[in-house]
């Protein structure tokens, strides 16, 4: 059927790659993505962040690289899906400082933007930048999700941060995330007995539902 429309728009070409990334192919997305430039058909802000998606999956920072550049030239940076689709290739190919540049440039993050970069920062041992990373996004005044407090926890359990790490526990408990989440209660219990306070790990263990 793509084949056989006369006049593929970016929406057309947008669902094809979308396809092929959805099939496993992103190797095959990517060069529809090349392919679509080179019959004079200009990527759009839906089209950048699905190719992202496929050089995340990838982990082809090399290839985020390229297209961060197409972006910054199409003046699409501080668009937030595609700004979020950068941060988060750049974070999982370990490129910390480009994913931090891409997340400061943002003009406006939304809990996708900030669960990237608390996952950046806690999967590839910036656990002090992790915790303070939650601190701005309270100043800011952002909601967490349970996966940036699943990121924040594990930080904190790193490096001793206790304090941090009980008021996260009073955060997690009032927005009701322990009633549902065995994975996030079993990370709070981890959080205590790697800070060494055994006796709250045991009653945060059997308060767990």
């Amino acid at each position: 059927v793509f084949e056989k429309i006369q006049h593929r728009d970016p929406a057309a070409w947008n669902a094809i790659i979308s396809a092929h990334i959805s099939l496993g192919k992103s190797e095959k997305a990517v060069s529809l993505f090349f392919r679509m430039q080179k019959e004079g058909v200009q990527p759009n802000q839906f089209v950048f962040t699905c190719t992202l998606k496929a050089c995340s999956i990838m982990s082809s920072l090399w290839l985020g690289k390229l297209l961060h550049h197409q972006i910054v030239l199409e003046a699409m940076e501080t668009h937030v899906t595609v700004g979020n689709a950068l941060l988060d290739v750049y974070s999982k190919c370990g490129d910390i400082s480009g994913a931090r540049n891409v997340f400061d440039r943002l003009p406006d993050r939304d809990v996708i933007s900030w669960g990237s970069m608390a996952m950046g920062f806690s999967q590839h041992g910036f656990d002090h930048a992790a915790v303070e990373l939650y601190e701005d996004m309270e100043k800011e005044g952002a909601i967490p999700n349970r996966a940036i407090f699943l990121h924040i926890v594990k930080a904190c359990g790193n490096i001793g941060a206790i304090e941090q790490g009980e008021h996260i526990h009073d955060e997690i408990i009032s927005m009701g995330f322990l009633e549902k989440d065995i994975i996030l209660g079993t990370a709070l219990v981890n959080m205590y007995a790697k800070c060494g306070d055994l006796e709250k790990a045991k009653k945060t263990l059997e308060e767990l539902p």
